[in-house]
């Protein structure tokens, strides 16, 4: 009976290791993955930032084209508008060309 209570302990033991060392590779894997997911988090917050900021450059470097984008339709729907009423087209007509400027061709 003694023996078989030394077997039985051992046998114990041997699992209470066990156990012990899946635990212990256990938690650091979950400590490996936890710093894994807070740098990423730190990644993707820094990379939304800069996201951001470039949208925002990309906006303001775009309100001042827009303004001269809408000054330079204006100024052309004015002259169009000043042309028609004055009878004149938009554009000169092309030049002409004379037979003798195909022949020194």
């Amino acid at each position: 009976m003694l023996v078989r209570s030394e077997k039985t302990a051992d046998e114990l033991t041997a699992a209470l290791a066990d156990l012990t060392a899946r635990r212990n590779a256990l938690d650091g894997a979950v400590r490996e993955h936890s710093d894994r997911a807070a740098r990423l988090a730190h990644e993707i917050a820094a990379v939304e930032a800069e996201l951001a900021q470039i949208a925002a450059e990309a906006r303001a470097d775009l309100a001042p084209l827009s303004r001269a984008a809408e000054t330079a339709q204006a100024a052309a729907a004015e002259a169009g508008s000043r042309g028609r009423a004055r009878g004149s087209r938009a554009f000169p007509p092309p030049a002409k060309r004379s037979s003798g400027a195909r022949a020194a061709r």
